[in-house]
């Protein structure tokens, strides 16, 4: 296991949850090409007027976290705040992890392996305007937006919910 989630593990106020989800071919075809990655980052990110950034990314059933892939040379934090950067173009500081979660997979009753995935809180550090061109060559990143309430496409409804009313705290 990485040392950093390890740490994580054991930090106060730092969540363990553990996921198990069913994915279709083009997805677990996703999962396995991410197995030389260290894990996964999911950022909620607010603004001063306390709306939340959401992406919505084409392998996404609606509206979630910006986030993505952790490289093998890459810090957790930085892979977070790049990861917003790319899908965005929103600069942000990072605050603090608030869950790590293990997902696995299933796909035609066999079950996969999955990764880390540590969600953060952050702020936008700056007006948080979203940029026209989103995501990076290859990505699929097809809206990036402000919202004040949960959008009616969303993905990971429970953990936007969480950040939200504030419970994730």
């Amino acid at each position: 296991m990485d040392e950093y989630i390890e740490r994580l593990l054991e930090a106060d106020g730092v969540r363990f949850e553990t996921e198990l989800r069913a994915v279709d071919a083009d997805e677990l075809a996703i999962v396995e090409s991410r197995n030389r990655l260290r894990g996964g980052v999911a950022v909620a990110v607010t603004n001063g007027d306390g709306e939340l950034l959401q992406v919505h990314n084409g392998w996404m059933d609606g509206y979630g976290f910006p986030g993505g892939g952790v490289e093998p040379d890459e810090e957790w934090e930085d892979a977070a705040v790049r990861e917003v950067e790319e899908e965005t173009g929103v600069q942000i500081e990072l605050d603090r992890p608030w869950l790590v979660l293990w997902g696995e997979y299933e796909h035609e009753g066999e079950r996969y392996d999955g990764e880390y995935t540590v969600f953060y809180r952050a702020t936008a550090a700056d007006d948080g305007t979203v940029a026209d061109e989103l995501g990076i060559e290859g990505e699929t990143i097809e809206d990036a937006a402000w919202f004040d309430a949960m959008p009616d496409e969303a993905f990971q409804p429970d953990r936007i919910s969480d950040v939200l009313d504030g419970s994730e705290r």
